[in-house]
């Protein structure tokens, strides 16, 4: 199975770690993983994690939304790198890779046929967040 895991990004961290052990797993069992995270890549002294998936094999991305003005452009380009990678299942991890990922899907339904799979970690305090989280899920 051909399988895109979405992160905001891969700083480590608590939902990292765990982001990219299921990484590590679903590729140990055989699926194609394609990793994509929306921030640049973390500093070299940051790298533990994108460590582990090079050991592993597993590619990854970066989009490399540096502030929130940039999130249109890297939903743009989180959504061609999906349709390249053509996957049968997504699954987005974090507040912005949700909702980026819930874009690109939306943007082409016709052309991508695997699921979308989103959640809420973290119970977001702003209104506005929560309003949109629960748009784009």
């Amino acid at each position: 199975m051909r399988i895109a895991l979405v992160i905001t990004e891969l700083h480590p961290g608590g939902a990292e770690k765990c982001f990219v052990n299921l990484a590590c797993y679903l590729h140990y069992r055989g699926h194609q993983v394609g990793v994509w995270q929306m921030w640049p890549d973390p500093p070299p002294e940051r790298r533990l994690l994108t460590q582990q998936l090079d050991e592993q094999g597993i590619v990854w991305r970066s989009g490399g939304a540096r502030s929130a003005w940039q999130f249109i452009r890297a939903t743009r380009w989180l959504r061609g790198e999906l349709l390249a990678f053509e996957p049968d299942v997504t699954q987005a991890f974090l507040f912005h890779a949700s909702v980026a990922a819930s874009l690109a899907y939306r943007r082409f339904p016709k052309r991508l046929s695997g699921r979308l799979f989103g959640g809420a970690r973290v119970a977001q305090p702003e209104r506005w967040r929560q309003r949109l989280q629960r748009w784009a899920t």
